[in-house]
């Protein structure tokens, strides 16, 4: 995907591309020659409102990848009004309005309760009293306004984070040699938590590893309709005994585990080697998405992989590392090694299982058969790889 966006942004620049159609991520941070960004959508799904009009700050955001300084003399930035209406409010929000507030990530508790194990871990602050006064010049202080609530609040987080054992609170505040590495990992702290429970079960199974991370507060599950519930249920049903543990059916984070079971089955479907095209039909999850799932993925699994690590559990540990490779190439088990090496992707590597070359070591001895699959020139890199 990077060397694709590499590829693109290039060929802007050199002007072989006179127009680029792209996702709003393309409007974070990219600095191209361009002297006009159309806006043509102003709506936008979301979980919480559905369709719902985006915000002020976003469109500013994207409309200002016109006419960067140093590239382009001027800028020029367009939305598209349907009707008369439409751009009178247009013109309105977007144009004259203000952008929305700034509010500070620090009013989500995870982001708090990993800020407080993160400044501990590196000896920033190590007492109640300094956190406190740490906390007292920042944003998120500012907006909270209520200095005894706020004090409160860092106290009962400073008290779970004891509670969990990822501090301790003797002499001084400082972290366990868990509570360290999680700081280290940027997870939240009941993610790790979390993990940590769930490694202490004797299960082994891909869709438990995947289960468990879908079910962490750091993965976004997508939403899920009427047909969707019911057969995600029959589905969790038949693989109850693969799974982390199930909420009751009328628990609150029943409908989340049912959420975050549609994707450990579209990287279910991913690690067994369905296509893209498969995921989209299926799933209605574009390529742009999953990958950006993909990733989020390798990060939660390296988290579990390395508390297995601490907790001295190998058999996870070793589990859990193949299943990153199989969610990195998508691929089943048996083609991990062919896909180590540089040229061989999962279509390549199951066209060479298919012919009998299963792993590194034959490939050496099939070198015709290697050159129908892969074609010469990568044959030839291939074999330099292995030493001739």
């Amino acid at each position: 995907i990077s060397k694709q966006r590499k590829i693109i942004e290039n060929a802007f620049r050199e002007r072989y591309l006179k127009v680029i159609c792209a996702t709003p991520t393309l409007a974070l941070g990219v600095n191209l020659p361009t002297w006009r960004a159309i806006v043509r959508d102003m709506k936008r799904y979301s979980e919480e409102y559905g369709q719902d009009w985006i915000p002020v700050l976003e469109w500013k955001q994207m409309v200002g990848r016109a006419g960067r300084p140093g590239l382009e003399k001027f800028g020029e930035g367009i939305c598209i009004a349907k009707n008369k209406d439409e751009l009178e409010f247009l013109t309105s929000k977007y144009i004259l309005g203000k952008p929305e507030d700034i509010y500070s990530k620090l009013s989500s508790e995870p982001a708090l309760r990993s800020s407080i194990l993160g400044l501990i871990s590196i000896s920033f602050v190590n007492s109640r009293k300094s956190v406190i006064e740490f906390f007292k010049n920042t944003l998120f202080a500012k907006q909270y306004k209520n200095e005894s609530e706020l004090n409160q609040k860092i106290d009962s987080t400073i008290d779970l984070l004891k509670e969990i054992k990822f501090i301790q609170d003797k002499k001084f505040l400082e972290t366990t040699k868990i509570g360290k590495r999680v700081a280290e990992l940027y997870i939240d702290p009941l993610s790790a938590k979390y993990m940590i429970e769930m490694l202490n079960y004797k299960k082994y199974d891909d869709l438990f590893y995947l289960q468990v991370i879908n079910n962490c507060y750091e993965m976004p599950v997508p939403r899920i309709g009427k047909n969707d519930f019911y057969d995600l249920q029959t589905e969790i049903n038949r693989k109850k005994g693969k799974l982390p543990p199930i909420p009751e059916i009328w628990d609150i984070e029943y409908e989340r585990f049912l959420m975050g079971f549609k994707n450990t089955r579209i990287f279910y479907d991913w690690i067994n080697e369905k296509s893209e095209d498969y995921i989209l039909e299926k799933y209605k999850e574009t390529p742009g998405k999953l990958y950006s799932k993909l990733n989020l993925a390798d990060w939660l699994l390296y988290s579990m992989e390395e508390l297995s690590r601490i907790l001295k559990n190998k058999k996870h540990q070793v589990k859990i590392r193949k299943l990153r490779v199989r969610l990195k190439y998508g691929v089943k088990e048996e083609l991990i090694e062919l896909v180590q090496l540089k040229g061989i992707g999962r279509i390549k590597a199951r066209r060479l299982f298919k012919v009998g070359i299963k792993n590194i070591s034959e490939l050496k001895n099939k070198k015709k058969v290697l050159e129908e699959i892969v074609g010469k020139k990568t044959s030839e890199k291939l074999l330099k790889q292995l030493g001739g």
